[in-house]
């Protein structure tokens, strides 16, 4: 197969994680990246002011062009216009058509090795599950939920110390370096070949919803690590004590025994689980 030159490459992400990738291609590539497409500005924060998405933001500041399409009605005609001779798609946030998938070259950066954890929160299922392995899996993208044929996996090792912070950034910064991989070593060679998923061993993750927050302190020690693990340090599992909603940060195991080691009370900044009991002397949490 050969490939359309010049490069042209429409990317298309959103959070914070997809933001390495883009910047890698832009260093890689400069003249290459003709749009970003990502979703349209909404409430964002605390405050939950209207505001770009993290992908856009850095698009806008380094001059490249932004399209933000609220709909799949309206992303196939910017995509048309385009004619990129590669889609690049880093956790956009929305399920890209056939009238797309079929025609261009869409290749999805997946923060999991496929056909394990497709879905909505692989990082957060991977740390919850105790998993010492993960990676970014390339995918030749087709219109179902992250179905397409692996194109490469990169692993990672998932260190006992991380939680979903430094995972999520090991994993981000490990899809901008797949994708350059990618481009060099096989798209510009014209190698598209990938290999089919075994769906039927497939898992599917779900979005993470409050519930999932909440700890059950009668839970095995292990599953309370991880579930502290994977949403420290931001949403944050949590307890509830005297009414009050306490995050449990960090934790570690002693011999099969859970040692709580950082915790965030309600409304006051992170602390040492040693300074909450000085101040909470009948406080204990676990």
């Amino acid at each position: 197969m050969s490939i359309i030159t010049p490069l042209r490459i429409v990317f298309m992400g959103t959070p914070d994680f997809a933001v390495p990738t883009l910047a890698a291609l832009v260093a890689e590539y400069p003249k290459a990246v003709a749009l970003v497409i990502t979703m349209p500005d909404r409430p964002r924060g605390r405050r939950k002011q209207v505001s770009p998405s993290p992908v856009k933001q850095w698009a806008c500041d380094h001059a490249i062009p932004v399209q933000t399409p609220e709909s799949a009605a309206e992303l196939v005609p910017i995509i048309q216009s385009i004619e990129p001779t590669l889609i690049v798609v880093v956790a956009y946030g929305r399920l890209i058509p056939a009238t797309i998938t079929n025609h261009y070259v869409c290749v999805n950066s997946h923060s999991s090795v496929l056909p394990q954890y497709r879905g909505a929160s692989p990082i957060h299922t991977a740390l919850l599950a105790g998993d010492t392995e993960t990676g970014i899996t390339l995918i030749r993208m087709n219109d179902r939920l992250d179905e397409g044929d692996i194109l490469q996996v990169n692993r990672v090792p998932i260190a006992p110390t991380d939680n979903l912070a430094s995972l999520t950034a090991t994993l981000a910064t490990c899809s901008a370096s797949a994708c350059v991989e990618f481009i060099h070593t096989r798209f510009l060679r014209g190698h598209l070949t990938g290999h089919p998923q075994d769906h039927a061993a497939a898992t599917y993750t779900q979005k993470i919803v409050p519930s999932d927050l909440q700890v059950d302190v009668h839970a095995d020690p292990m599953a309370i690590h991880n579930q502290i693990r994977a949403f420290s340090p931001k949403p944050g599992a949590y307890v509830m004590h005297h009414n009050k909603r306490i995050k449990l940060i960090e934790s570690t195991l002693d011999h099969g025994k859970l040692v709580l080691t950082k915790v965030q009370p309600e409304g006051k900044p992170v602390m040492t689980y040693t300074d909450y009991l000085l101040g909470h002397p009948n406080g204990a949490l676990l």
